[in-house]
């Protein structure tokens, strides 16, 4: 059996609440076309540009399964205002791969770096402690500069 109870509702906000299977409550909440509902799920739906923002305090995003950042419309872009703070990927202290790029077609990967240079650091001892490979073609390192 479903009941639903609509507690509010004024021209732009609107409050429902449903009581499902098993006494089970479920939260709708419709603010101006766009959705925010729970169902043991957040579900947030909306047809226009969306901005999440806080003036103070952390936003965290955490998942059990996968999580993915896609847009089929344009760029995505991480870090791209003008705060001078550090992007961390993958500092955890669990051991991860960090897989940046595919070999799919035109894919290419840019690294730039300002006057703070490129540092990369491994522990790794063995011969391919830091490889770097090109299917044709080559690369060039100046054998008078440290790699």
């Amino acid at each position: 059996m479903k009941r639903t109870t609509k507690i509010f509702f004024t021209g732009l906000i609107a409050l429902t609440m449903i009581l499902g299977s098993a006494g089970m409550v479920y939260a709708v909440v419709t603010i101006n076309a766009t959705t925010v509902s729970s169902s043991g799920a957040l579900t947030l739906t909306g047809a226009g540009a969306s901005t999440w923002s806080l003036s103070s305090g952390a936003l965290d995003i955490d998942s059990a399964g996968a999580l993915s950042i896609n847009s089929s419309a344009g760029a995505i872009n991480i870090g791209n205002d003008g705060a001078a703070y550090a992007i961390n990927l993958g500092t955890g202290g669990a051991a991860r791969t960090i897989a940046i790029g595919n070999a799919i077609g035109a894919t290419a990967v840019n690294t730039t770096a300002g006057t703070g240079g490129i540092a990369l650091t491994t522990t790794s001892t063995g011969a391919g402690a830091i490889s770097l490979t090109t299917s044709a073609g080559g690369h060039y390192h100046d054998p008078n500069k440290e790699l």
